[in-house]
């Protein structure tokens, strides 16, 4: 048996701001890990460890069978427009359309690309690299949802990361939060804010709103972000 016990997993699309998530919650006192069990080839390091844990990484919808049925499960969303241009100018999405791996896929690349392409063998790829982005962003949210809605989690976007927010999770896996008032934890989630942007520029914007598709707008929609609120 492991000494650790997952007790919160956090389910986003990559590019979705895991890596700061998880920075955000060690930083105020709840041990968080980031890709490090749900990840592919990965040794479970988490496991070593003593006491309560919880992880944030893309992977863990892809490997979701092996998430505990006690562990209190959420999914972070963010901002489609950003997410997918993320996902452009990183090594995403370059399977192709037929949802086979390119030949001279790396070994990490491949291995990632098989976990999420597993999950989404309906989906019916794009040839152009840009919408296959903006498919993967889609279908792979849609699919979190249903799953987290299955075992009455509950969503959120990464923009809206608060004081409260840190505490309803704290909240929910029953850990104290009493060691930072509110204005401690804002300090937290600014100064991470800003070390995460300086570690991950990301170049201007190329996919905008009138590249997605109508059900890619109303998915969206659903999850708060539109247009005029862009």
């Amino acid at each position: 048996m492991p000494k650790g016990r997952i007790n919160l997993v956090i389910l986003a699309a990559p590019r979705a701001g895991t890596t700061y998530m998880a920075h955000v919650l060690n930083a105020c006192g709840l041990r968080t890990f980031h890709e490090t069990y749900f990840a592919p080839g990965q040794v479970p390091a988490a496991w070593r460890y003593d006491g309560y844990y919880g992880e944030v990484s893309p992977a863990a919808f892809a490997l979701r069978k092996n998430i505990p049925k006690s562990a209190i499960v959420l999914h972070q969303v963010r901002n489609p427009i950003e997410s997918v241009n993320s996902l452009f100018y990183t090594a995403h999405c370059r399977w192709h359309s037929d949802g086979t791996i390119h030949a001279n896929a790396g070994w990490s690349q491949r291995a990632w690309d098989l976990l999420y392409l597993r999950s989404l063998r309906d989906v019916q790829w794009s040839p152009d690299r840009m919408r296959r982005c903006a498919q993967f962003w889609q279908a792979y949210n849609k699919r979190i949802s249903q799953f987290v809605t299955e075992r009455k989690g509950w969503r959120y976007r990464v923009e809206d990361v608060n004081a409260e927010l840190i505490k309803r999770i704290f909240d929910a896996v029953g850990q104290p939060h009493d060691k930072y008032d509110d204005a401690r934890i804002e300090d937290v989630i600014a100064n991470t804010s800003k070390m995460i942007n300086r570690l991950k520029r990301e170049p201007a914007c190329v996919f905008d709103w009138e590249h997605m598709t109508r059900n890619q707008i109303t998915q969206a929609a659903n999850y708060g972000y539109t247009r005029s609120a862009a």
